[in-house]
């Protein structure tokens, strides 16, 4: 079998709608839920609050509330399993290559029988990777934090959370969720396994050895299962980040450096350990070298996001997305201070939103 991971990220949304503003189309945070749009602004770099953050909104005595639906942008097409506890499972279409990647790698040893054998343990491990991403989102939700859905690809899982944990304890207890799911299940086939041995901890450890050596014993289902999920557990909590070990290294620096700064070290961590699995895979199993692939592009691009939310964290938010200047002949700020509304303009046929006592958006009825 080839190695597999077991991930989360923090996805992004997009929105499909949202109120006309003049400007140009940007990307842009909410400050309260850090999650990115895109927007249309004349802000070159805009910040502001959205709809589910009316709270915010009702602070800043802002008469409208930005509705915004959010969507994935799928890069490849993924079909849908089913649902457990609410949350979608999607199997990736590049899976349907591993069945015939694992019966290759296998008959090349010149054993058929085990590389059947192999094949038919594609579903029980990805139903332990499924148990795996379940963990991370099941205990997300358990802060708030929704995961819109669990997709499998041939190198493992990815479970898609709607946003970063506000707090370092809080990741720390999402990425170490799965890696613990695994364990238990390893627990539980350890425990069967020796219960059909005869409670002869000899024979365990004679059909573990010739199973790591690749050859058929008696149960061999429950023996795989055992050091399946003890590689899941403890290959997943390598410190290469944003794979589970990578997080909990994040979150114990963060506790000390501020999210940022762990990040990057964390980031910098994780490019090297994708340098040895690209190097292993070479000399190994492809499947390290795609890992090592994926562990250094989304590294670099959490990365990213995490400095774009640095930067404009400290920035304050706006009243209203601002329109462009130049798009309309503004009147001049009344002279009530703090006036929030509309004016009719008959010259130019618009409706005017003030904010503060300035105008910032037009309307047009024509």
């Amino acid at each position: 079998m080839p190695a597999t991971t077991g991930n989360h990220l923090y996805a992004n949304g997009i929105p499909d709608s949202g109120p006309k503003i003049f400007g140009q189309l940007r990307r842009a945070n909410c400050l309260e839920c850090d999650r990115v749009f895109e927007v249309m602004s004349a802000a070159a770099r805009p910040t502001f609050r959205h709809n589910s953050c009316t709270s915010a909104h009702r602070r800043q005595n802002c008469a409208i509330v930005m509705h915004f639906h959010l969507r994935a942008a799928p890069m490849f097409r993924s079909w849908k399993l089913g649902s457990l506890f609410g949350i979608g499972i999607y199997v990736h279409a590049t899976f349907l290559l591993l069945p015939a990647f694992v019966f290759l790698a296998n008959v090349g040893t010149g054993q058929i029988d085990m590389a059947f054998y192999a094949v038919m343990m594609i579903p029980p491990v990805f139903s332990c990777v499924v148990f795996h991403e379940l963990g991370h989102a099941l205990t997300a939700r358990r802060y708030g934090i929704e995961t819109r859905d669990i997709t499998l690809y041939p190198i493992g899982g990815v479970a898609r959370l709607e946003r970063l944990p506000q707090r370092p304890l809080e990741e720390f207890w999402i990425a170490v969720a799965g890696p613990a799911v695994n364990g238990v299940i390893a627990a539980v086939a350890g425990v069967l396994l020796w219960l059909a041995c005869g409670l002869n901890p000899s024979v365990v450890a004679q059909n573990l050895r010739d199973t790591l050596l690749g050859h058929f014993v008696d149960h061999w289902f429950l023996t795989s299962l055992l050091i399946t999920n003890v590689f899941l557990a403890v290959f997943n909590m390598l410190p290469a980040f944003p794979m589970d070990g990578g997080r909990v290294l994040r979150a114990l620096l963060a506790t000390y450096l501020g999210q940022f700064r762990a990040t990057t070290i964390a980031v910098q961590i994780g490019v090297a350990m994708a340098v040895l699995f690209a190097i292993a895979g070479l000399f190994a199993s492809p499947t390290l070298l795609l890992i090592g692939v994926f562990v250094f592009f989304a590294g670099q691009q959490e990365l990213a996001a995490v400095r774009y939310r640095h930067g404009y964290r400290s920035r304050e938010p706006l009243d209203v997305l601002p329109a462009q200047e130049d798009v309309y002949d503004w009147p001049t700020p009344t002279s009530r201070a703090g006036f929030c509304g509309f004016t009719w303009d008959s010259g130019s046929g618009r409706w005017i939103e003030w904010r503060n006592g300035r105008p910032v958006h037009t309307i047009s009825v024509n």
